[in-house]
């Protein structure tokens, strides 16, 4: 039987962890993503709370704590190590626009903010095209009337013939179309 850690070894690295994610979870996540200084905190909290512990139960009871045969104090130093890496890890935007940028494909996350929600909704024949969720892979949606519509559906009678990054085109039963347009946001 392999022993993992003596004394309160795994409560205080779990206290470390609360510590880092709620103060981490404090920023929330876009900042948190975009900035470096609040996951080196978030880990910087968590580690000292991590040695604190451990270096106060170690003296007030002479029990030495550890996790994988090494006391707490040097996993202190190693979470505040793992905090580091993460906080120089390029951000999710990032990251997507190097994939773009090497494969030459244009990521959702660039379509959808080339195409930003409606300002307002303009009704057309009692449909309200409310948004378009564009995808040049052809998973490619549109809400009118509140109902989220793929190409060759059926609303009101009409066929949803295409869907463009702005617009959205409906055939009638007799070859009629109507057409409903995003409204620009200066409008």
């Amino acid at each position: 039987m392999i022993i993992v850690w003596r004394g309160l070894g795994l409560p205080i690295m779990m206290a470390g962890l609360f510590v880092t994610g709620t103060v981490s979870g404090l920023f929330g996540l876009p900042y948190l993503t975009a900035h470096i200084w609040p996951r080196l905190f978030g880990f910087g909290a968590g580690a000292v709370v991590i040695f604190l512990i451990a270096s106060l139960r170690e003296r007030d009871g002479g029990r030495r704590d550890l996790l994988y045969f090494m006391p707490l104090q040097v996993w202190a130093v190693i979470w505040f190590g793992f905090g580091i890496c993460w906080a120089f890890l390029p951000g999710p935007s990032t990251m997507v626009e190097a994939a773009s940028q090497k494969y030459g494909a244009k990521p959702a996350a660039t379509i959808a903010r080339a195409n930003p929600v409606p300002g307002r909704v303009v009704p057309v024949n009692g449909l309200q095209l409310q948004g378009i969720f564009y995808s040049p892979n052809g998973q490619t949606t549109a809400i009118i009337n509140n109902t989220t519509l793929f190409v060759g559906d059926r609303i009101k009678g009409l066929t949803v013939s295409a869907i463009e990054p702005k617009l959205v085109r409906l055939e009638g039963k007799y070859g009629g179309e109507t057409v409903l347009e995003l409204a620009d946001l200066g409008q």
